[in-house]
């Protein structure tokens, strides 16, 4: 604004002096004039000269006025070549909606040339759809005067849509009121000052990026499904695999425990052993399968580590005594002992571990030491190390980085001297990582490894830990999973709840479990009805009156979840709807866990079950109604 105040200023004084000379000139040719024709000649030589010097000085100044315009005329080239070539298309609009102005790229977008769109509609361009979006679009800009952004779908001559994106601004142009002003006068530029406005718009192509976007949610949409038909899965081949194994350990200890020469027993606790050893690898292959799918959860609660410890290491007591290896345990004396977390997979990770250290070790020792670091974790939880060390045979300095693979194992030839599914590491990792710890190992070919353990655990004084435990404790407890074989042999006996004779409906449609449930309840002196799905469960439980139902979730026809939810409804016309419920089942998930107590079943319990369990599940039951047993 300053410049050109000063160049106003000089074309103003240029003016007045360009008339003082006129006038002078003028006088000198006037013969009315006598006083101006009395001049000197030395007058009429200063004129001449100014008027010389202003030639010059004219001279000057158009050359620099034809310089400027070839830089306007050079930069306004530039400006509309990169505006033409933009990769973006640009249209100008006016308030009408049309096309005032398109670049090259605006052209291509429509397919059509570029001359034809000036002062076209923009909406013939649109899908119907889209047509009230740019109307509401340019309404506005125009009056809000703020950049404005929407989407619309353009429809081409040749039937095909477009998806854009529109940016709108509103520009002004400065010198348009001038323009106006000078050929219509101000009256008349006021009332078309609105021609002096227009809007501005990047039209951008995301066609491909929206259909990108469409692919991705449909196959975010099929990953989930897939993710839940994997789900689904993995509970039904847990019930299909954890069920006959129920039938094989619980009619295997049945027999066991009945009058059986030497040699038969042995036969039939090989058979027990097997089938303990195959739930380990069912119980593997579930807890890799929940891994993945991100559904392994873990509990809080408070647990004592010296128990835990101590319960792990005793477990292989007798297994390092057969082989003749040292067995040493060392806790530090200054540990706290109670802490918060998720007991039954610390103990799961621990077990492996020492399994591995006892079976790899053909002789010298193996020992497990517990200490702790003295610095805290950025979360001030306790840093607690497990060490698991062995003089075994060791793993070789290439493969070490490749144990905790899943289904990986140092020696997988078919004269391979250790058996294995190649789990068990994988797993343990996957746990310890859970738990926001780390597992490392040092190991030498035929001299040992060392296997260690850091996890942050809260001690049951923090007041943050008493907290969660407390939130925690509110919620259902967590289901009884049953990690590994060799945690199932770790577990003390449960001693059986003395119950006095029950009538009790047992819906199962296995016939296996059935035979083995019958034989445990008509042992204790139980009288036992047995019906093959939830259906005739209702049927039976509308004539007869009975103290507690086990019901199997998984049934032909109605399951036992449809079914509880009847019973509990009063839907089914039940003689007691309030009767106490156990589920049977195979699924441990906590949301299963969840569900069932959800739809009114009052506890349950996990195949493989032994019979200690289900008459532990009878008796919880039958308190959670408030029922006594009838003496």
């Amino acid at each position: 604004m300053k410049q050109d105040r000063c160049r106003q200023k000089e074309t103003g004084d240029k003016e007045r002096r360009f008339e003082k000379l006129r006038r002078k000139a003028e006088a000198l040719v006037d013969e009315k004039s006598t006083e101006e024709l009395s001049a000197s000649l030395d007058d009429v030589k200063e004129l001449i000269h100014q008027l010389t010097v202003f030639q010059i000085e004219l001279e000057l100044q158009n050359d620099e006025l034809v310089s400027a315009q070839s830089r306007l005329e050079a930069s306004r080239n530039k400006y509309i070549r990169l505006y033409d070539f933009a990769p973006i298309a640009y249209f100008t609009f006016d308030e009408d909606g049309l096309i005032s102005e398109s670049n090259l790229a605006g052209a291509g977008l429509l397919a059509m040339d570029r001359c034809s769109l000036t002062n076209k509609p923009f909406i013939t361009y649109l899908h119907s759809d889209s047509q009230k979006t740019f109307y509401s679009h340019r309404q506005s800009v125009f009056r809000d005067g703020v950049q404005q952004t929407c989407l619309l779908t353009l429809r081409l001559r040749n039937g095909e849509e477009r998806i854009v994106r529109m940016n709108s601004v509103l520009v002004d142009d400065p010198y348009c009121a001038e323009r106006l002003d000078s050929v219509t006068g101000p009256s008349q530029a006021r009332l078309a000052s609105s021609s002096c406005r227009f809007m501005l718009s990047a039209v951008e192509d995301i066609t491909d990026l929206k259909r990108t976007e469409e692919l991705l949610n449909q196959a975010k949409l099929a990953s989930e499904k897939a993710n839940e038909a994997k789900s689904e899965f993995m509970a039904r081949m847990s019930h299909e695999l954890r069920t006959p194994l129920n039938g094989i350990l619980g009619l295997t200890q049945v027999v066991i425990d009945s009058e059986l020469e030497s040699e038969q027993e042995t036969n039939l606790r090989m058979v027990k052993d097997s089938a303990v050893e195959l739930l380990s690898i069912v119980n593997d292959i579930l807890d890799v399968s929940k891994v993945e799918m991100g559904v392994l959860t873990l509990k809080k609660q408070e647990f004592s580590l010296r128990a835990l410890v101590e319960d792990s290491f005793f477990t292989f007591e007798n297994a390092t005594q057969a082989k003749g290896l040292d067995y040493n345990l060392s806790i530090a004396p200054d540990m706290d002992d109670e802490f918060v977390g998720d007991p039954l997979r610390i103990k799961q990770v621990l077990t492996n571990l020492i399994s591995n250290a006892v079976k790899f070790t053909p002789q010298g020792s193996v020992s497990i030491s517990v200490s702790r670091d003295e610095r805290l974790n950025k979360c001030a939880r306790e840093l607690v190390h497990f060490t698991v060390s062995d003089t075994g045979i060791g793993i070789p300095d290439d493969l070490v980085a490749n144990i905790f693979e899943r289904f990986y194992q140092v020696d997988g030839s078919f004269t391979r001297s250790f058996e294995g599914t190649g789990l068990g590491l994988a797993i343990a990792k996957s746990l310890v990582e859970m738990m926001d710890g780390v597992i490392e190992v040092r190991s030498t070919q035929d001299e040992g490894s060392v296997f260690t353990v850091t996890l942050p655990l809260s001690t049951a004084a923090d007041a943050a830990a008493k907290k969660a435990l407390a939130a925690e404790r509110e919620k259902p407890a967590p289901e009884n999973e049953e990690p590994a074989a060799e945690e199932a042999e770790a577990k003390e006996e449960p001693t059986a709840p003395s119950l006095p004779p029950l009538t009790v409906l047992l819906a199962e449609d296995n016939a296996v479990n059935q035979a083995f449930a019958q034989l445990i309840l008509r042992r204790e002196g139980h009288e036992v009805v047995t019906v093959g799905n939830g259906k005739d469960a209702l049927e039976v439980l509308s004539r007869q009156t009975f103290d507690v139902v086990l019901m199997d979730v998984r049934m032909p026809g109605m399951d036992g979840v449809e079914a509880t939810k009847r019973i509990r409804s009063g839907e089914a016309c039940v003689l007691d709807s309030e009767i106490p419920i156990v589920a049977m089942t195979a699924h441990t998930s906590i949301e299963d866990r969840e569900l069932f107590l959800s739809v009114g079943m009052d506890c349950y319990v996990s195949k493989p079950m032994n019979w200690e369990q289900i008459l532990e599940a009878m008796a919880e039951a039958m308190q959670v109604r408030g029922r006594c047993p009838r003496t």
